[in-house]
């Protein structure tokens, strides 16, 4: 039982392609748009609010993250969580190429899926 557990830990994590996505959008505008979309996206009460970590307009990153507290039945065992969105714009000839990526979280997903209609994904 404990040969199984140590052979399943160093087993190699699956490796998950990134989807890339094109907006009609210029670069300007979606770079622009999505720094719009994380500053105004509601957040839980019991948390921060979304916080651009990184943004870089000329390579085209932006990196937000949120941290609020998650409880379980009745608020036993709370503790703090943090969400996490990351997104890559490449300007191409007619287009803005995105990479959204996110972690696991509800809230993170919403964001992406904001953004992602923002953008007209």
């Amino acid at each position: 039982m404990v040969l199984v557990l140590v052979v399943a830990a160093c087993a190699p994590a699956a490796s998950v392609e990134p989807e890339e996505f094109t907006t009609r959008l210029s670069f300007e505008q979606a770079f622009a748009e999505t720094i719009n979309v994380i500053s105004t996206q509601p957040y839980p009460a019991d948390s921060n609010g979304w916080i651009i970590t990184r943004s870089d307009q000329q390579g085209g990153f932006i990196s937000a993250e949120l941290t609020y507290r998650a409880c379980r039945f009745l608020g036993l065992g709370c503790r703090d969580e943090t969400a996490h969105v990351s997104i890559a714009l490449v300007r191409r000839q007619n287009d803005t190429a995105v990479n959204i990526g996110r972690s696991g979280h509800n809230v993170a997903r919403d964001l992406a899926a904001r953004i992602s209609e923002r953008l007209g994904l």
